[in-house]
């Protein structure tokens, strides 16, 4: 299921710049229907991109609940997680989160 983006003016349709991205991701959140809620897990991963098709491979055994759980339903959701680096502000300090 494909769902459309809200903001069109964020949405990112280069090639290019989403294998950028997702070069740069770090951490791949997997979320597995687990009725009545969803399992998620963060997950080392690969991905090629072939005819702008993303296919993700994700480490993992044969085992536990992830893997049960994907047998039993292959519909994911994934969202990729960006380490940047970033100040932390002690509460004395004089600057906030929004001045930084």
């Amino acid at each position: 299921m494909v769902v459309e983006i809200r903001r069109k003016d964020l949405e990112i349709n280069d090639i290019d710049e989403i294998k950028y991205l997702l070069n740069k991701c770090q951490v791949l959140h997997l979320a597995i229907n687990d009725n009545p809620s969803a399992y998620i897990v963060p997950v080392s991963y690969g991905f090629s991109i072939k005819e702008n098709e993303i296919c993700f491979y994700i480490h993992g055994a044969r085992k536990g609940k992830k893997y049960e759980l994907l047998k039993k339903e292959s519909k994911v959701s994934v969202e990729l997680e960006i380490f940047e680096d970033y100040k932390v502000v002690d509460s004395e300090s004089k600057l906030n989160a929004c001045n930084i």
